[in-house]
Formats: structure tokens, C-alpha cells, sequence
């Protein structure tokens, strides 16, 4: 893949984008176990400037380099961080809880959404070295992975609430 010089960081976030959709589609999944979708929460404790916390990746990057090269090189040594950083996985084995959460696009309607209600049988709590933030995942009956809880020390982050069953819902 090329960029255009000098590269940027908007041309590099509609990459990710792309490259995302790609990886989405074809259900390729990062050899660490951690997907793209764990980068915004794992910078949150990997980078200590203060920012609010529902940025993205892209203007929490342009809030600590002082220009747009800075911010490129920045992202690439993070991702590269991010990306093979070693993981703790701590097993945390619970009595069942039932999650449920509303699914919809939006285009949709409120009351449209689709309601999901999900079993989870088992938690992992997973640190990564080179970030605080800790991530609670949770997975159903059938060992797929369908709710991450990311948090830094009491402050849980935005929760990402997912299934992997894509045929069913």
C-alpha cells in the first residue's frame, strides 16, 4: 500500500479504516489476540497526557505531537508497541451473568434496534505491558468472546459489547 507524501494522520485513520474493513470481512484476527478495536481504550493507559476519554485514537495522537509527521511516526511506534506487546491473561471463572445490550445501525430507529441478550460464563482479566488499561473480557457457553470491559484502576472506559456469532444476529 502506498500513502502520499508527506503522509498524514487523516490519510493514515481512512487506511486503518480501510484495512479494518478488510480484516473484518475476512475475520483475521491479530496474533496477540488483540484486535484494532482495543487501540483507542489501550492508549487511553499507554498515554499519559490527559485527554477525554471518547477521542480517538487519531486526536489523542495530534494532542501529544507537536506536528503531523511527529503524530505518524508516534502511531507507527505505538501500533508496533500495541501490536506485540506481551499480554497477562488472568482466568477469573464466575457464576453466569446475563448481558444484554440493544444492537442497531444508525440509520435505525430506537425502537428498532434489535435486543441481544447474551449468557456470560467465564472472565479473563488481560494486562498488556506497555498500557494501564486492563481489559475484562467475557465469553459465552460457546467460548466466544462477546463482551470486553476496558478500565484503568476504578475508571471503567467505553465498553465494547459484541458477538461473534454474526449468523445469528
Amino acid at each position: 500500500m502506498y500513502f502520499s507524501d508527506p503522509i498524514s494522520l487523516v490519510l493514515l485513520d481512512a487506511f486503518v479504516l480501510g484495512f479494518m474493513t478488510a480484516l473484518d470481512a475476512e475475520d483475521i484476527r491479530g496474533e496477540n489476540g488483540f484486535e484494532f478495536e482495543y487501540f483507542n481504550p489501550w492508549l487511553i493507559g499507554a498515554v499519559s497526557a490527559a485527554i477525554p476519554q471518547n477521542h480517538g485514537w487519531m486526536k489523542r495522537i495530534e494532542h501529544v505531537a507537536k506536528d503531523d509527521q511527529e503524530g505518524v511516526t508516534l502511531f507507527f511506534d505505538l501500533m508496533r508497541k500495541f501490536s506485540n506487546g506481551r499480554l497477562t491473561v488472568e482466568h477469573q471463572d464466575t457464576e453466569p451473568k446475563i448481558l444484554k445490550w440493544r444492537q442497531g445501525t444508525g440509520k435505525m430507529k430506537l425502537e428498532d434496534f434489535q435486543e441481544i441478550e447474551e449468557t456470560i460464563v467465564r472472565f479473563e482479566l488481560v494486562s498488556h505491558e506497555f498500557s494501564k488499561t486492563q481489559f475484562r473480557i467475557g465469553y459465552n457457553e460457546n467460548n466466544f468472546r462477546v463482551y470486553v470491559e476496558p478500565f484503568i484502576g476504578d475508571k471503567i472506559l467505553h465498553t465494547l459489547r459484541f458477538t461473534e456469532i454474526v449468523e445469528n444476529y
